[in-house]
């Protein structure tokens, strides 16, 4: 008796491998298709903390403090000198001297530091002139800035501390970037304004138009420089207090003072 398999066993093994082989693609492609899904779900996880994190750093850059250099807060003025606004001195002295000046100008520091002391000793004090600070912002944006600063102080009548803080911290401002709104308004506070009148001022347009009027009259008179001194009205030339005692000397016998 033959051994041999049934006639129809080669097509059924053949049916059998081919059903296996399409099995077999279904799982590879719903193995496939999991993966993608798996992947594109990662990437969409990934693209959402990505967008959070820049959000978060956009937050964070527009809400946090600008840093700001320390303030070296000069000394308040001696009770015994009359200051009213930017003058100092008695309004009716014979002689009246204005310096145009700029808070970034290093020449202007040491007026402010050397020069502003013998006049206060030897001719304010006395009574025999009337001092006033203008401003002459030219140096950049930021001269106007401080200018505009030192106007609001003035309406408190805090100018003159303000001012001599301004010099001192010069070094750390000075053609740096370093007089910006923010550090102006922290010598504020340090020198101690109504900050709430302080903000009110700065928004207006009462500052810059008065600081824009002064550059217009320093012009007007000559003004090319800084610290640059009138007399009476008059520009002279000076190169130190040496020369500025002898014009304010011959000012003071013109006037019969």
């Amino acid at each position: 008796m033959s051994q041999n398999a049934p006639k129809g066993a080669p097509e059924q093994d053949a049916r059998s491998s081919r059903t296996e082989e399409r099995l077999s693609s279904r799982a590879q492609r719903k193995i496939a298709e999991k993966e993608s899904a798996k992947k594109r779900m990662l990437w969409t996880v990934i693209g959402a903390i990505a967008a959070l994190a820049i959000v978060g750093l956009i937050v964070f850059a527009v809400t946090r403090k600008p840093e700001v250099p320390a303030v070296a807060v000069a000394p308040a003025i001696d009770a015994d000198l009359l200051v009213s606004g930017r003058g100092m001195g008695d309004p009716d002295a014979p002689v009246k001297v204005v310096e145009f000046g700029d808070y970034q100008c290093p020449g202007c520091k040491f007026f402010d530091e050397t020069v502003k002391p013998q006049l206060i000793e030897d001719f304010v004090k006395p009574g025999k002139i009337h001092f006033e600070f203008r401003d002459y912002a030219f140096i950049g944006p930021e001269s106007k800035t401080a200018a505009i600063g030192a106007f609001c102080a003035a309406e408190q009548d805090k100018f003159w501390q303000f001012h001599n803080t301004l010099y001192i911290n010069q070094s750390k401002t000075e053609n740096g970037g370093g007089l910006k709104p923010e550090y102006v308004r922290a010598i504020g506070e340090q020198t101690g304004l109504d900050m709430t009148a302080y903000d009110a001022c700065i928004a207006s347009d009462a500052p810059a138009n008065a600081v824009d009027e002064m550059i217009a009259e320093a012009q007007a008179a000559g003004v090319n420089s800084t610290p640059s001194v009138l007399i009476d009205g008059v520009k002279i030339d000076w190169q130190g207090y040496d020369d500025l005692k002898p014009a304010i000397e011959e000012a003071l016998k013109k006037a019969g003072a």
